[in-house]
């Protein structure tokens, strides 16, 4: 349980993340696309990122770092599907 907890902190860490890099865009700007760079910081647990209920990332593990993803801009729900 330890684990899952410091995932969920972990994942509530990149959703804080991601919802910062996404509302980033310049007041008035058109309604697009934003860019997303993912960073994997928790030893030992491979995991599958999920955004909005869409898988992301498959297996992303320990000090991976993505390209820059193209996504629709917008607000982000990151969450556990385990639980």
């Amino acid at each position: 349980m330890k684990l899952r907890r410091l995932l969920a902190a972990g994942l509530g860490a990149a959703a804080v993340t991601l919802a910062a890099l996404l509302a980033a865009a310049p007041a008035g700007a058109a309604a697009g696309n934003a860019t997303i760079t993912v960073v994997h910081g928790i030893p030992d647990t491979p995991v599958d990122v999920y955004a909005n209920g869409s898988k992301l990332l498959s297996d992303f593990t320990f000090k991976t770092v993505t390209r820059p993803l193209s996504v629709p801009a917008g607000s982000y729900t990151i969450d556990d599907p385990g639980g």
